[in-house]
């Protein structure tokens, strides 16, 4: 029975290093923290207007205007894709997956994952990592120099 485990688990792993499946799992973490596929929102400054472009909403006895109520609205909608992202990593698993690493150490590493995704740190080298990705893809003659800003010193 060893042996057919392992064999199942080089296969996996095989399986998870094609590129096929790498940039699948890329698509699929793409679709899901943005699903408009919109990275960096242009956030608009407030200008001074006329009173016919300045509407208020009136909610339970209090005044938004529109642009207060639209960074409610992407707030709320921050707030329901980092609940998504919560649900997908604690209530969706594999049970092989918990029933092999243990459902402590599992829920402890995918807490550990989901707050780490939440952090300011990852989404900046989430960005940097993307925009290192693209200039290497615009101008192929500085994979070296990028390579080597990557080596150890």
């Amino acid at each position: 029975m060893e042996d057919a485990i392992d064999d199942w688990l080089v296969r996996q792993i095989h399986w998870l290093r094609r590129e096929e499946t790498v940039a699948q799992g890329i698509r699929w973490v793409q679709n899901v923290l943005w699903p408009g596929g919109t990275f960096f929102l242009k956030v608009e400054t407030p200008r001074m207007s006329s009173d016919s472009d300045q509407k208020l909403f009136q909610s339970g006895g209090s005044n938004f205007t529109k642009s207060e109520s639209e960074s409610f609205e992407q707030e709320l909608e921050a707030a329901r894709r980092a609940s998504d992202i919560k649900k997908l990593l604690f209530d969706s698993v594999p049970t092989t997956l918990v029933s092999l690493i243990g459902h402590k150490q599992y829920r402890r590493c995918a807490r550990d994952i989901y707050y780490f995704s939440q952090s300011n740190i990852c989404v900046k080298q989430l960005g940097y990592a993307i925009l290192e990705l693209a200039l290497v893809t615009i101008f192929p003659e500085i994979r070296n120099v990028v390579l080597s800003i990557h080596q150890p010193a």
